[in-house]
């Protein structure tokens, strides 16, 4: 089996590393831009909602600007299920639905395992091609990354991981491959540039070297930037702020536009050498390093360290994972404790799941499944401290601006995750022909997308 990146026709740098101090290794570039994109504001969703025949109807006055209208092609990193680090609204709430705008289906022996929004369309992972679809639903490229399914579906799962990013102007999409990365032009699925993978942030793409350091890259061209070259172990990033854990586990914060070290935060448990993750929530970054984590805040304050027992592999690393500005997963695939920005810790009780939905400063939103609430099937609404704010009577699990949309019995369903309160709701067959009945919803611009694992649907 083999994949298919797109070709990289860059030259690769040859820079190599210097003892010199991090802070005056960040070299920017001949012609580098350090302006920062400005803020943009959204207003709300104004929500009336009349009961007619027993069905929740909703009458509404659109206040918001057009989320496309303004925005730029830049990454916002981070934030959470509802808001931006910046506060923009990562995916304005939806107001209401009336009409099946369009359905795309799948070939034949093809699922849609993931959906996101792309401009007033679509952007699907079918576990081997990547395909964008346009506002009529229309098929306006595919890229090939995967060309043959093994026989064991799990003989190389990291094939079936990649997690495309989209920039805030939904023309720029970012594909991280385990080949390699590549920029893509969202209208045309052009290939602009292609690299190592590396961390989208603002207008650049932070490439990661490993041993041969840090290269930023203009997100739209691939043109470069600045350079850092001590060697790399792990870097993700959080507004404007990058995270890297050097070689020898130190955890140094720099400034993404520019690659100056801004701060060292001291260094991590761990064996050098081994495998590191890491990962950032607001205040909190998240760093796996083999078998042991440690969370910290950005302050460099060890709020807790831990090595996992019983078996593992050499390549076995825990990974930790952004649950909200406030929020800290240590790998929940091994271990279940969740850190909170005051150094809290909770446990998730026996037979509970969890889901972060995100948080506004301080109030963390978590929804639970079962175990939590003690109503196995309902959803518990809980804050940071696992206190129940309210039990809804379905599972969201799309996340707009303040609302988890989810699809149950025929029924889309609106929920806030400020008090649990349904917003509003439609029947598939208020909707006419074409709707289906059960799926994934998904908040996209303008309406909600529904992944029905071989189909996907618009409502609008």
């Amino acid at each position: 089996m083999s994949q298919t990146p797109p070709e990289n026709t860059d030259d690769q740098p040859t820079d190599q590393p210097t003892d010199e101090p991090a802070q005056e290794q960040a070299e920017v570039l001949e012609g580098a831009s350090t302006n920062r994109r400005g803020l943009r504001v959204l207003i709300g969703f104004v929500l009336l909602v009349v009961v007619a025949g027993g069905i929740a109807k909703v009458v509404t006055t659109l206040t918001a600007e057009d989320p496309l209208a303004d925005a730029e092609p830049v990454f916002t990193i981070g934030g959470d299920g509802w808001l931006t680090p910046d506060g923009r609204p990562r995916t304005p709430a939806v107001d209401e639905v009336s009409e099946v705008a369009w359905t795309w289906t799948s070939a034949e022996e093809e699922s849609v395992d993931e959906v996101w929004p792309l401009g007033r369309g679509a952007l699907l992972w079918t576990g081997q091609d990547l395909v964008a679809l346009d506002a009529d639903g229309e098929e306006a490229w595919r890229q090939v990354y995967v060309e043959d399914t093994p026989d064991d579906f799990f003989a190389e799962p990291d094939l079936y991981e990649i997690e495309p990013v989209v920039s805030d102007d939904h023309s720029l999409v970012w594909v991280d491959s385990e080949d390699g990365a590549a920029m893509l032009d969202a209208e045309s699925g052009e290939t602009l540039w292609s690299d190592a993978g590396g961390v989208p942030v603002g207008d650049l793409v932070v490439v990661d070297r490993g041993d041969d350091g840090l290269l930023a890259r203009d997100a739209a061209t691939g043109d470069e930037r600045w350079g850092v070259d001590d060697p790399v172990a792990a870097v993700t990033a959080w507004g404007d702020r990058l995270y890297v854990v050097t070689a020898d586990l130190e955890v140094l914060e720099h400034d993404a536009a520019t690659g100056e070290v801004t701060a060292d935060l001291g260094s991590v448990r761990g064996a050098t050498g081994d495998e590191v993750a890491v990962a950032a929530a607001g205040d909190l970054l998240g760093v796996g390093v083999g078998r042991s984590s440690t969370v910290l805040s950005t302050d460099g304050t060890v709020l807790y360290e831990r090595t996992a027992t019983g078996s593992a592999t050499g390549d076995d690393v825990i990974e930790p994972e952004s649950w909200g500005a406030g929020l800290m997963a240590v790998d929940p695939t091994i271990d279940s404790d969740l850190i909170t920005r005051d150094g809290k810790r909770t446990v998730q009780p026996e037979g509970a799941a969890w889901w972060p939905v995100g948080s506004r400063g301080d109030d963390v939103r978590v929804l639970a499944l079962g175990g939590v609430s003690g109503q196995d099937g309902d959803v518990s609404i809980l804050d940071g401290s696992l206190s129940e704010i309210a039990t809804v009577r379905a599972l969201p699990f799309g996340v707009a601006d303040g609302q988890a949309l989810a699809v149950t019995e025929k029924v889309l369903r609106a929920v806030s995750l400020d008090d649990g309160d349904e917003l509003w709701q439609v029947r598939w067959r208020d909707l006419g022909d074409g709707a289906v009945e059960s799926g994934v919803a998904v908040p996209a611009i303008g309406g909600v997308l529904v992944n029905a694992e071989d189909s996907v649907t618009m409502l609008r």
